[in-house]
């Protein structure tokens, strides 16, 4: 009788198909994309043969990074006794020619086994792409293997500002106004090895497209106050310079310094004094952090960003109000009215709320017309002796809100009024 074929399954699981030897997962993966940043590096490895002790594992293509301690030696976490030589238990070697880390098994690494471990880099301090990794290892006869990555492994970001507001306390005209700029940026200054003495934070941009002409194209001393992280008032001079033509602030760290810290707020204030008629909001204002180069020029250590602004607080208040140097002309920003009753013939009791962008002054008017229909009340009464047309005196309780509304204050008008029930007019 002649032999009979078997059918095989089909794929991996025919008889006696075997894999060639490998590591089936290869996945790495980071903490973090910041620049300059200390990262954590995530590895796991499973091969499908026992690794024997002796044998090398590299990882390499960890392009622009760095060891966060001076020397060759990386520190694996887990530590455990699965990599390293004697007495280097518990690290790898990193290697500057091919940006990677080599890997010495001291433990066998079991087939079909996770090995998970991390190690801490140095983020370069400039963006960049992700860049192709791959691992490599002295007992297989295959060249370097592509690892399954995060797609934005070492994919670094620009550094870059992550927060740039600012914003002004006052529109109203001649008013003193606090103009305050909030910033944050994503990696530390220091990591960037610039002199922090030619180091400057500059707002630009702070001209409104209908200003004055007699602005004088200077620089002037400018007192400003500092808030945010601990001692922040230390880290910058109490005075920067103030170009009132051109629009230009310019902020400098005091010396010594640590400059400016990866995600902190800082907030930066100075005071100036609104122009007296109606002005516009500059187009756009932007910061930037730079510094002068050994050849003069000034070079950008942050991508500069343009800076948004938030609403004021008061009542009738629109977008854009909180943007600086916007001025209102002398008008009521702000005018309701309402009633207590539609009711014929009822006590009814009118209410004005308004908000003017300018003080109005001692012995000034305002008079409320278009009232008409109504009859003549005295001391909050209606009688119909009252002759129509005659102007009466009006009892009122007149109530000024407090800017921050948190309450009401003793208002400067008076508490009597005239008015005229013909002309429907409130004085």
């Amino acid at each position: 009788m002649y032999p009979s074929r078997i059918d095989s399954a089909t794929g991996s699981a025919r008889t006696l198909f075997i894999d060639g030897r490998g590591f089936v997962t290869r996945f790495i993966e980071q903490k973090t994309s910041k620049p300059a940043a200390q990262n954590t590096i995530f590895v796991t490895l499973r091969p499908n043969f026992n690794v024997q002790p002796s044998a090398t594992i590299s990882i390499l293509g960890l392009t622009g990074a760095s060891p966060v301690q001076a020397g060759p030696l990386i520190n694996l976490e887990p530590s455990g006794n699965a990599f390293g030589s004697s007495p280097n238990v518990g690290h790898g070697e990193w290697l500057d020619s091919k940006s990677g880390l080599r890997l010495f098994v001291r433990n066998t690494l079991l087939a079909a086994t996770d090995t998970v471990f991390n190690f801490n880099i140095l983020n370069p301090t400039v963006g960049q792409a992700s860049p192709q990794i791959s691992m490599q290892t002295n007992i297989l006869i295959i060249g370097p293997q592509a690892i399954m990555q995060q797609p934005s492994l070492l994919s670094v970001d620009d550094r870059a500002f992550v927060l740039a507001n600012i914003r002004q306390s006052s529109c109203f005209p001649g008013a003193t106004n606090t103009i305050t700029a909030q910033f944050s940026i994503n990696f530390d200054v220091s990591s960037v090895r610039v002199d922090l003495s030619n180091l400057v934070l500059s707002i630009s941009g702070l001209v409104s497209p209908s200003r004055s002409s007699a602005s004088v194209d200077a620089f002037m001393m400018v007192e400003t106050t500092w808030s945010g992280p601990t001692d922040v008032g230390l880290q910058f001079k109490r005075f920067a310079k103030w170009n009132e033509k051109v629009g230009l602030m310019q902020l400098y760290p005091a010396l010594p310094s640590r400059g400016i810290l990866r995600d902190l707020n800082y907030s930066v204030s100075w005071s100036i004094v609104n122009a007296v008629n109606a002005q516009d909001p500059p187009a756009s204002v932007s910061i930037q952090l730079s510094f002068t180069d050994d050849e003069d020029q000034r070079r950008d250590v942050a991508k500069t960003m343009t800076m948004s602004s938030e609403a004021l607080s008061f009542l009738g208040s629109v977008p854009g109000d909180a943007f600086p140097l916007k001025v209102y002309g002398a008008k009521f920003t702000f005018l309701a009215i309402a009633q207590s009753s539609p009711w014929p013939a009822a006590l009814n009791t009118i209410t004005l709320t308004m908000v003017a962008s300018i003080d109005i002054v001692y012995q000034s008017t305002i008079t409320l017309s278009g009232l008409t229909g109504s009859s003549g009340p005295v001391s909050g009464q209606i009688s119909d002796t009252i002759p129509q047309g005659a102007p009466w005196f009006v009892a009122h309780k007149p109530t000024l809100v407090s800017p921050s509304g948190n309450g009401e204050m003793e208002s400067p008008i008076e508490s009597t009024a005239t008015w005229n029930s013909t002309t429907g007019t409130l004085v």
